[in-house]
């Protein structure tokens, strides 16, 4: 084993952490998940990402597009008929 190896080994001890995280996917230290805070982009429930969703992957909320409303001025449009 070498210099790292032996390293991370006595940081895995020393900083306890979350394996495969419920609500992010990843390992991270307790009370550190990237997810907290976060809108689930398939729910719109906070506090984990869309990957780990429960609810399903159907449900995924549209993204919002900015819509200019079109207005048409009639008097233009007859003067150039």
């Amino acid at each position: 084993m070498d210099r790292k190896e032996e390293l991370t080994q006595k940081v895995d001890v020393l900083v306890p952490g979350i394996k495969n995280c419920k609500f992010c996917g990843g390992d991270h230290e307790v009370r550190k998940c990237p997810a907290y805070g976060v809108v689930c982009r398939n729910c719109i429930i906070r506090n984990h990402f869309a990957k780990m969703c429960s609810r399903g992957q159907g449900r995924a909320v549209p993204q919002r597009r900015n819509v200019r409303e079109v207005v048409q001025d009639h008097e233009k449009v007859d003067n150039l008929n």
